[in-house]
């Protein structure tokens, strides 16, 4: 009998082990969007965002409509899911189809930041690239940090930074990118498509002048599940990412209340501001968004496990095995 019931508490243990490091983990986010909107599916556009450190309404833009045209950013009632990372309310697809040539195929959604930092920046989201058919590698979704007054400015990188790309426009394949500015440097890899994501990326010297580092690391679920059960160290993410990328640059970038968070898809070519000439793509592509953190230290964007958890988890066991020791 007591044998038994031994058993029954170290089966409950090892049962509780796992959810008290995910709970006991949390930091503080700058930034927090989880699409916590509720109702039913629709354009993101003109919704009020209630996410803690961004502030107004959503603002969508599109290029060329017409002939089946497809440029959507659309919120949807249910989020991805990811083990092992707390994720709750909806998501935020990003969808473009281009059948027009020679136009300007796009759709941006922003909303802006009320917060600033300077320093070292995490940011971190979920991703799932659900279709990438397009006929070349001239396009591609991405969310980054941009000046709002410029937020429509796309082929330059001197009002925008702090980028990450799912699939990199200019890329071959489904292939991550990161950039301290606009300019991205791609990964060592390409997602799978329909699979979720974990994107982990670092800025050092934000708002410090001679610039800084980005670093981008790319986790599936396994590998974050591997991670987290290794200890979480900051050290170990390359060690267990699918992929990383770095991107170092001279230029001061800032985080502050003048700039936007902004999510698109879009057609892509280098005479994106000025011509539209070279626009000759078909096909489609879709990347939805959920979970974006911002913060100023890694556990305030992703969960990491508490060294001690274990230890208070054995001793609460063999606490309450001596109880009921004493009281047979």
């Amino acid at each position: 009998m007591k044998k038994n019931y031994i058993l029954k508490k170290i089966r409950s243990g090892l049962f509780l082990l796992p959810l008290l490091s995910f709970s006991l983990a949390n930091g503080a986010p700058l930034v927090y969007e989880g699409f916590n909107y509720g109702g039913s599916s629709g354009a993101i556009g003109g919704t009020t965002s209630n996410a803690l450190g961004l502030t107004g309404s959503y603002t969508t833009l599109t290029g060329t409509a017409g002939s089946g045209n497809l440029q959507t950013a659309t919120y949807n009632s249910t989020g991805l899911t990811f083990a092992g990372y707390q994720s709750t309310g909806g998501s935020l697809t990003m969808s473009l189809a281009p059948k027009l040539d020679s136009t300007k195929e796009y759709v941006m959604s922003h909303v802006s930041f009320d917060t600033t930092a300077t320093g070292d920046i995490y940011h971190s989201f979920l991703a799932n690239v659900g279709v990438n058919t397009m006929s070349s590698g001239f396009a591609g979704t991405e969310i980054r940090s941009q000046t709002t007054s410029s937020v429509h400015q796309t082929s330059t990188k001197d009002f925008a930074s702090m980028t990450v790309a799912p699939n990199r426009s200019g890329s071959s394949g489904t292939i991550p990118s990161i950039g301290y500015k606009a300019d991205a440097t791609t990964s060592g890899g390409s997602v799978d498509l329909g699979s979720t994501y974990l994107y982990i990326s670092k800025y050092t010297n934000v708002g410090g002048a001679g610039g800084g580092t980005a670093s981008l690391w790319v986790l599936n679920n396994a590998g974050y599940v591997d991670w987290q059960a290794n200890g979480g160290n900051e050290g170990d993410l390359g060690t267990y990412a699918s992929f990383t990328a770095t991107d170092t640059q001279t230029d001061t970038i800032l985080f502050g209340t003048d700039r936007s968070m902004r999510l698109s898809a879009q057609e892509f070519s280098l005479n994106f501001n000025s011509s539209p000439s070279n626009y000759s793509l078909s096909g489609d592509l879709t990347t939805t968004y959920d979970e974006i953190r911002y913060g100023t230290s890694l556990g305030d964007v992703v969960v990491i496990p508490e060294p001690g958890t274990g230890l208070l988890l054995l001793v609460g066991l063999i606490s309450s095995l001596i109880i009921h020791r004493k009281k047979s």
